[in-house]
């Protein structure tokens, strides 16, 4: 084989390998034809599925499910192919990664995501061993700024259809329970975005044919059905624009002047360090800053109890006030 044919063949195998999901229901020869044409190689599905049984003896947790027709390969469950190496510092940021989203993702995203840490962790482990450290494991932690909730369990199949329609940008059947509601209804979704906000992931798509993008909780999706229908954005959507309009933030993408008088200096001190916006001032006791109009504030402004007293807007100051008003008189 000439020796560029031979680099191309290589290149092939190195798409084919990480197109293959890991896991789930799998993915034919045929849909693995059509995404290796999408990255300009043209190739029959005869060759892929040749190809398929080539790799397989070469790496054993490539697996074949004949069950039904067409069949269908993916990686066993908790398999990792590193079709690369990974640098010690790669390791060790993979390992900052784990912490941080240990605890925000549910059990159905970390396992996705598990293969890749362990990788992490063996190389660290052979790291600690070069440069004679107990545990260079050892040296990295993360600890929330807030009081942790437990991520809610969502359907491993759920997950497996919104992400693939997100993907192959496919519009989805599901059927949906909201918050408080006792029965789902079904839904026609266009998926646009995943989002995660702390331990809950949601899915920015608009139903049916109306123009209005929501959020979706994704523990509330009982079913998805991937349909062969394309996603439509509605006219002018960007993800970006949406993301600026504090959608994910509970706002409607409106802006407030907050005035207010810290009443402790532990919060001054941590505002003069993280500030709340690039306009931020503090003379004395005064704050006065620029922020967004969203639901996320009101709750921050709260959890500061005595800490900190709004001043204006006067809208806001009535609305904390109110707030903590109720909350005294449950106690």
């Amino acid at each position: 084989m000439p020796a560029q044919a031979s680099r191309d063949t290589t290149k092939r195998y190195l798409e084919l390998l990480k197109l293959i999901p890991r896991g789930g229901s799998g993915m034919a020869a045929g849909a693995l034809k059509m995404r290796l044409s999408d990255l300009g190689y043209s190739v029959s599905e005869r060759q892929v599925q040749r190809d398929l049984l080539d790799l397989s003896e070469i790496f054993p947790t490539l697996e074949r499910n004949d069950r039904n027709k067409p069949f269908v390969w993916c990686w066993s469950a908790g398999s990792e192919v590193v079709l690369s190496g990974m640098s010690e510092p790669e390791a060790l940021s993979l390992r900052i990664v784990e912490n941080n989203l240990r605890g925000l993702l549910p059990d159905s995203l970390w396992q996705v995501l598990a293969p890749r840490f362990e990788t992490a962790r063996k190389e660290l482990a052979q790291a600690g061993k070069k440069w004679k450290l107990a545990s260079l494991q050892q040296k990295v932690r993360s600890v929330p700024a807030w009081q942790p909730l437990r991520p809610p369990t969502i359907d491993g199949k759920v997950l497996e259809v919104v992400q693939q329609g997100l993907i192959e940008e496919k519009q989805l059947a599901v059927e949906y329970r909201a918050l408080g509601a006792e029965t789902a209804r079904s839904l026609r979704l266009h998926p646009l975005l995943w989002a995660q906000r702390g331990p809950v992931a949601y899915l920015a798509a608009r139903a049916w044919d109306y123009e209005d993008v929501r959020l979706y909780a994704l523990h509330r999706i009982e079913q998805a059905r991937l349909l062969a229908d394309s996603c439509q954005p509605p006219a002018g959507f960007s993800i970006d624009a949406y993301l600026r309009s504090n959608a994910l933030q509970f706002g409607d993408g409106g802006r407030l002047r907050l005035e207010a008088r810290i009443a402790a200096d532990w919060l001054a001190l941590i505002l003069t360090e993280t500030p709340l916006g690039e306009d931020q001032r503090i003379e004395d006791d005064r704050l006065s800053v620029t922020v967004d109009d969203t639901l996320q504030l009101r709750w921050w402004l709260l959890s500061q109890g005595p800490a900190i007293e709004v001043l204006a807007p006067a809208e806001l100051r009535q609305e904390i006030a109110d707030s903590l008003r109720e909350a005294a008189a449950l106690y």
